[in-house]
């Protein structure tokens, strides 16, 4: 037998006896899934192709908009979503982040700050409870503009950035917020999945939730409780974290501290410790040095915790960079656009043993909505 043929064969009793593509939907803490088989290289020509990227959201909405031009705007929205899948041959099976804005409360009730348009100055801050309707409208704008065989994880998305609207007490005082947004965060992620069923559509729609926790937005305390609260929810979805480990190791450690007070034990736990969680991080730097950072994490996380991480996908920003500029230039650009992106997680984790991963399922990229 040729030794390719041996090979061959050889991979596909391993892809029948494996499980390469599933995502782990774990009690706390995730442990990595059995039967994964791992094969960063079988031989030298081996090289699978990234995935087609989808584009996900920096969703903007103004305040001055009528509600109707705001289900408007939603419906657009979706229909582009929609009509991007239309564009690609075959089925497709793409995560779209909708990046909505920053937790906020007013008294008992939980908001979301969302982004705002070019030129408006004030904030948008809808109560959690009547986010519904405008989840609904962009979903209506994707039923009608979708194609008639693709699948789409939805992954409704907060950051930890900011005071959550109180203006004294510090972290301490802004964790307490945050675990409550987070359970009522899951509970719109729950109401709208629901609704789904209801209508049809979840043979074709997943809903899911998403944070973007980043180290400079505030101490680990915050994100971890608003992660705390979001599974004290007990929805049974999973959660994203399209976030960023700015500033971590880019050799193998175990007892690194960054910036807030953040450590390798609370980046693991926003990103895969705490529950159903997977990361599917911000890989922008061109140099590789994301990617690096997360390959590290990971190796902490087998090394210290006894299991690796399974990550989602990469996230780049290359279209939202073509957009608004502010990217940087040369090495230090942190504009790569989706496939390069892929590439450096997909190479740094199968660069050893301990961190590798030969399915990395998505690849998306970040764009403004109103731009």
């Amino acid at each position: 037998m040729k030794k390719h043929s041996f090979f061959t064969l050889l991979i596909v009793l391993l892809l029948l006896i494996g499980n390469l593509g599933s995502v782990p939907y774990a009690a706390e803490p995730q442990t990595e899934p059995p039967n994964v088989v791992y094969l960063p290289v079988v031989f030298q020509d081996y090289s699978p192709l990234p995935p087609a990227f989808s584009t996900s959201y920096y969703v903007q909405l103004s305040r001055y908009d009528s509600q109707s031009k705001q289900y408007a705007d939603m419906q657009a929205l979706g229909c582009r979503i929609g009509n991007l899948e239309q564009s690609l041959p075959g089925a497709q099976d793409h995560l779209v982040i909708l990046a909505l804005g920053q937790p906020w409360t007013t008294g008992s009730n939980f908001q979301i700050s969302f982004f705002r348009p070019p030129g408006v100055s004030a904030w948008f801050e809808p109560n959690l409870d009547q986010i519904d309707d405008l989840i609904k409208q962009m979903i209506y704008g994707y039923w009608n503009c979708k194609d008639s065989n693709s699948t789409i994880t939805i992954a409704l998305g907060i950051n930890t950035y900011g005071n959550f609207g109180i203006p004294i007490g510090g972290p301490e005082a802004y964790a307490d917020e945050a675990f409550g947004h987070g359970y009522y965060f899951a509970r719109l992620v729950e109401r709208l999945s629901n609704w789904l069923k209801s209508e049809n559509m979840s043979n074709r729609i997943e809903l899911a939730g998403a944070l973007d926790s980043e180290l400079n937005f505030n101490p680990p305390v915050v994100a971890k409780s608003w992660v705390d609260g979001f599974f004290a929810a007990k929805i049974g979805k999973i959660l994203y974290n399209f976030g960023t480990c700015e500033g971590c190791p880019l050799s193998p450690t175990t007892n690194w501290k960054g910036a807030n007070g953040w450590t390798q034990e609370d980046v693991w736990y926003v990103s895969w410790g705490a529950g159903p969680v997977l990361p599917i991080p911000e890989i922008y730097a061109v140099n590789g040095v994301h990617a690096t950072q997360w390959k590290y994490l990971n190796w902490y996380a087998m090394s210290v915790k006894g299991s690796r991480m399974v990550f989602a996908g990469a996230l780049t920003q290359f279209q939202a960079c073509q957009q608004v500029g502010g990217c940087g230039t040369g090495t230090l650009a942190v504009n790569n656009p989706p496939d390069q992106g892929w590439w450096q997680l997909y190479n740094e984790l199968n660069k050893d043993p301990i961190t590798a991963q030969s399915f990395l399922r998505w690849s998306s990229d970040m764009r403004w909505m109103g731009y």
